[in-house]
């Protein structure tokens, strides 16, 4: 079943994150974006993280540091 974006309400971001994850070099890459009720991108980023030790450490990296950078954007 293939997925669809679904906006957020009116006055609200939504931000979708992902992460890859390299067992045998132990790195991980998170990337995120941020958008808004219109789908605009509000702002978006990639960061390669080293010393990950699984998939799910991976994943929570990528949500972290989506609402980290979200933050220093000045949404809250």
């Amino acid at each position: 079943m293939p997925s669809k974006w679904l906006s957020p309400e009116r006055a609200v971001v939504k931000i979708n994150f992902d992460a890859t994850f390299k067992q045998n070099l132990h790195q991980s890459c998170s990337s995120f974006v941020i958008r808004n009720d219109l789908g605009l991108v509000m702002g978006s980023g990639s960061i390669l993280n080293s010393n990950v030790v699984d998939a799910f450490l991976s994943e929570a990296l990528a949500c972290l540091q989506a609402l980290t950078f979200a933050k220093e954007m000045g949404f809250s």
